[in-house]
């Protein structure tokens, strides 16, 4: 499995850190955003129902990476949008 991402990302100056873990045993990731070593959001997020039946390792594969790429382009939308920045 996908161990998850490390990425930085610049905003209006600032760089935010994403870090995306999977939690295999909980069939989860955990998605941490830092800037300058601070923590500034952290969420669960299951992607049990994308893999709810699967019996192929590679269909498992490719859906834990599709929902990878699709919450790092979540937070880092949330990032430029502003729901997620440095107080």
């Amino acid at each position: 499995m996908n161990g998850g991402l490390n990425q930085n990302v610049e905003f209006e100056g600032t760089t935010y850190h994403i870090q995306i873990e999977n939690k295999e045993k909980q069939n989860s990731f955990e998605v941490r955003v830092y800037v300058e070593g601070m923590i500034l959001f952290r969420k669960l997020h299951s992607y049990f129902e994308k893999i709810d039946g699967l019996t192929s390792q590679e269909e498992i594969q490719k859906n834990v990476e599709e929902e990878l790429k699709k919450l790092f382009l979540i937070t880092k939308v949330a990032i430029e949008r502003g729901k997620i920045k440095k107080i």
